[in-house]
């Protein structure tokens, strides 16, 4: 990060390398990191009335940030002089703070949402000699899929550490119930969900417009894939044979304000991913 006027509140870091490490074994890694204060740029003029805080030239929306990791690691291991295995993992997680004008004088109430995903590939491989008379090629594939989202109102406003990068992951009301989805517990009032009531901290004096209490919950989704594919390959008749197999898996639930009053909905999510 940068200094003065010279910081636009974008921060990034980029790792990579590869090659040997021992016996044979190769290696790919790489680490993308990034932070921005102004994850969702406006280009919306500045407002005229000297009350609104954005009035004094802040060009930044408050409570717009966002950071985002993604880091990947490939591993080539050679078994004997005819097999080959190879393993790959992605690890890929956003997490963004998101204004709501309706929050705009109690920003700790302003929704956030996390997205994360995994991705866990295998592959072994079986080569013939150049000796053979019918030259053969296996391979074995194997793959794991996992998403998340979620959005909603966090439990506590976690401090920037690098310009708009927490470290920290998002803990959002209501999270616990939502991802064991218990509908028991749902029944009852959500801790940390109140009555929606008129802000006090308004500039005007008059609670109206703008909302100071009653954090709205969003949802949570989760996707789940695995699959495995199993193919021969003969070069002299350019054949190929295959077997696939997979499972997917979707929860999703619904958490809203009505959780005040103890009658939460939990139904199919609003947001997409």
């Amino acid at each position: 990060p940068l200094w003065g006027s010279l910081d636009n509140g974008l921060d990034r870091l980029l790792i990579a390398g590869d090659g040997p490490l021992t016996r044979g074994i190769g290696f790919a890694g790489v680490l993308d990191a990034e932070g921005r204060l102004d994850a969702d740029p406006v280009s919306a003029p500045l407002p005229a009335d000297p009350r609104d805080p954005r009035h004094a030239g802040a060009t930044l929306l408050p409570h717009n940030s966002g950071e985002r990791l993604d880091a990947g690691a490939k591993l080539t291991i050679p078994i004997g002089t005819r097999q080959t295995l190879r393993l790959f993992g992605l690890r890929s997680v956003e997490q963004r703070l998101l204004f709501d004008q309706t929050y705009k004088y109690d920003l700790p109430l302003a929704p956030a949402q996390r997205v994360g995903a995994t991705l866990v590939t295998g592959q072994i491989q079986h080569t013939a000699g150049l000796a053979s008379v019918n030259p053969l090629t296996v391979d074995l594939r194997v793959g794991y899929f996992d998403r998340g989202f979620i959005r909603g109102t966090l439990r506590n406003q976690p401090p920037y550490q690098v310009g708009g990068v927490t470290g920290r992951t998002f803990r959002f009301l209501g999270e616990d119930i939502a991802r064991a989805q218990d509908t028991i517990a749902a029944r009852n009032a959500i801790p940390g969900f109140l009555p929606p009531d008129f802000s006090e901290h308004t500039p005007w004096g008059v609670p109206a417009f703008f909302l100071g209490q009653g954090p709205q919950g969003e949802g949570l989704a989760r996707d789940l894939a695995a699959g495995a594919d199993f193919a021969t390959a003969q070069p002299q008749i350019h054949a190929r044979t295959g077997l696939t197999a997979g499972t997917r898996r979707h929860a999703a639930t619904d958490v809203r304000a009505a959780a005040t009053t103890g009658s939460t909905y939990h139904g199919p999510m609003r947001a997409k991913p």
